[in-house]
């Protein structure tokens, strides 16, 4: 709204001046640019002993990444577990885009249906097989396995550029 009016949303929320220091295109509060914040569901474990049920319900929201503005089903995951250090610690935060399909070598959450809830795990994927969808751990180094059956759904964790819109 700020730019079709030729105005900053500083101005909009205060009807004060801007700061004197705005870095140009960058907004100073994501949430406001954006329009929304972004849910964050449950937690992603980081080993397949530790997977957790993913809750229906936000956790949490927080800022929409400039990447995700306009993404419909974009949401958040916060990783448990050290299995995929050092890419990702034990809280660090995730997002994802349900809608772009992984490619050998991006970081996934699998969403498995088993013990009555939704199980969700963050690895590398790697392939599909007929039974299978193979992905890798770091921490220790190891291929794990996910009975195609049980999956249902394979989202994909977006990279920093791709959060940044580049």
């Amino acid at each position: 709204m700020a730019r079709a009016l030729d105005t900053t949303p500083h101005w909009l929320l205060t009807g004060d001046d801007p700061p004197a220091v705005e870095p140009p295109g960058v907004p100073v509060d994501l949430a406001a640019a954006t329009g929304r914040d972004l849910p964050v569901y449950g937690l992603a474990a980081g080993s397949v002993l530790g997977a957790l049920t993913m809750t229906s319900d936000p956790v949490e929201y927080v800022p929409t990444p400039p990447g995700l503005a306009r993404v419909r089903d974009a949401y958040a995951l916060i990783v448990t577990g050290a299995s995929m250090e050092p890419k990702y610690e034990a809280g660090d935060m995730v997002f994802l885009n349900p809608h772009r399909p992984p490619r050998r070598g991006d970081h996934v959450v699998i969403q498995e249906a088993r013990e009555g809830g939704i199980i969700v795990t963050i690895k590398r994927f790697e392939r599909w097989t007929d039974g299978h969808l193979i992905t890798t751990q770091y921490n220790p180094p190891s291929e794990v396995r996910f009975p195609r059956d049980q999956i249902m759904a394979v989202h994909r964790v977006l990279t920093t550029n791709e959060l940044f819109g580049i």
